[in-house]
């Protein structure tokens, strides 16, 4: 018997598939498609009784494109660049229980180059296809990084990640087609 996945509370990069379970009201999110598909199986059968539930129509499983997170994150200063009102230079005012002030946005939950990234870079056929998809990602890594939504730290890990897993799966690979199976003559 196969170990059910354990699933994460909150989405991020590397946990952006989930399934909703109407009767807690609760979100999980997993790594792959694959695992959250082989939990979905436990959480419908929790509808099963003497009979179905018919909540069980409200289960959906999903892959989050957004997320919030926090921006413009500001830790808080020294008392002793603080005055008698617990305001800074500029006036901003800092409970003394606030270890920092930040605002949130709803920003693209972009894909790490681990699980099913990786897989699809794995699965392909030909040295050109391997390419193709390195340089589409590596295309929009640049995207982001332009636009601010990937900071340049992340960008070099992603980028790295890739360029290794190009090269560990583009070794042997052929250069030209692959015939499909039923245009191979047997």
């Amino acid at each position: 018997m196969s170990r059910l996945p354990v699933p994460q509370h909150s989405p991020d990069a590397e946990h952006r598939f989930f399934i909703y379970d109407p009767n807690n009201a609760e979100f999980y999110y997993f790594a792959t498609a694959a695992e959250r598909d082989q939990y979905s199986d436990v959480v419908v059968h929790h509808y099963l009784d003497d009979s179905w539930d018919e909540t069980v129509e409200q289960v959906v499983a999903g892959e989050i494109s957004h997320a919030v997170e926090q921006i413009d994150r500001q830790d808080r200063p020294d008392d002793s660049e603080l005055d008698e009102n617990h305001c800074d230079a500029e006036g901003t005012y800092w409970s003394p229980e606030w270890s920092h002030i930040c605002n949130y946005a709803l920003l693209p939950v972009e894909p790490v180059a681990t699980g099913d990234a990786v897989q699809q870079l794995v699965a392909v056929r030909t040295l050109s296809a391997a390419v193709k998809l390195y340089k589409a990602v590596l295309s929009a890594h640049v995207d982001q990084f332009a636009a601010g939504t990937l900071d340049g730290d992340a960008y070099r890990v992603l980028r790295e990640q890739w360029e290794t897993a190009l090269l560990q799966t583009t070794r042997g690979l052929s250069r030209d087609p692959v015939a499909p199976a039923e245009q191979v003559a047997a």
